[in-house]
């Protein structure tokens, strides 16, 4: 088994080819690895965005001409229409700006729930936060686990890719050994279970241990509680799915004429 003597991720724009992890082996050689989120976010489709950003628009526009009418003319609404070039940039803008707003929130409770996984002292939950930070304690105070490691840098070779699950956890009652990762979004996405069951194969390939388990547990930001996925069978998933989206991953690349590592 080859260890990591140094592994750090590098953020990059988009336009320069997304984020990569530089990974030094023991024997001297940097590996330049593709991300596992990267992989995922360039490769699958996601139809279900395009009607939900028309919708986003669509309302954002109807709140900006309501919100600036100068008069009402017999139920007919009056708008200065040198204004309305700025309203359509901003209507066009409002799932970005949503999408902002809801990374936000995730990100800071990740770095709750991480906090407390590793034993930190944990920062202050904002109201935005509280139903997921609720949710989380919901689930943990259900299930019997032992976090083993919290944000854990993991890599493979053998596939080139690499990237940071969230938990390795042992299950106190089973002894099984369990690979984590935390969602805050409106839902559990197929995607989501390529991405844990590839943390598993990194993981099981750096350090000879074979996770049992796969979990994908989402903190809702809405009130409504957890929900915890496990991927039925991870190797076979990682197998089936995320290498054949790997392939088409190189392809995207490839077909664009860039080899950005």
């Amino acid at each position: 088994m080859t260890s990591p003597s140094n592994i750090t991720r590098v953020d990059r724009p988009e336009s320069q080819g997304g984020r990569y992890y530089s990974v030094t082996t023991t024997d001297g050689v940097e590996h330049k690895l593709f991300s596992v989120t990267n992989i995922l976010s360039s490769s699958i489709a996601k139809p279900a965005l395009v009607p939900w950003s028309a919708k986003l628009t669509a309302e954002r526009f109807a709140d900006l001409l309501t919100e600036n009418e100068i008069g009402d003319f017999g139920g007919l609404l009056a708008i200065e229409r040198e204004r309305i070039p700025a309203f359509v940039k901003e209507a066009k803008a409002a799932h970005r700006a949503t999408l902002t707003t809801a990374g936000d929130i995730g990100s800071r409770v990740h770095d709750y729930v991480e906090s407390l996984d590793k034993g930190l002292p944990l920062p202050p939950v904002d109201f935005d936060m509280e139903p997921s930070i609720t949710a989380f304690h919901q689930w943990r105070d259900q299930h019997h686990l032992e976090i083993i490691e919290a944000e854990r840098q993991v890599y493979s070779i053998q596939y080139g890719y690499a990237g940071t699950l969230d938990a390795v956890a042992r299950d106190t009652e089973t002894g099984n050994l369990i690979i984590l990762d935390y969602k805050t979004g409106s839902g559990v996405y197929k995607e989501a279970a390529l991405q844990v069951a590839a943390y598993a194969q990194a993981f099981a390939e750096m350090t000879g241990s074979v996770p049992d388990e796969c979990h994908v547990v989402r903190f809702a930001k809405d009130g409504s509680g957890f929900e915890s996925r496990q991927v039925a069978d991870w190797p076979t998933t990682f197998h089936t799915g995320f290498v054949n989206v790997l392939g088409q991953y190189l392809c995207l690349v490839q077909n664009q004429h860039t080899i950005w590592l």
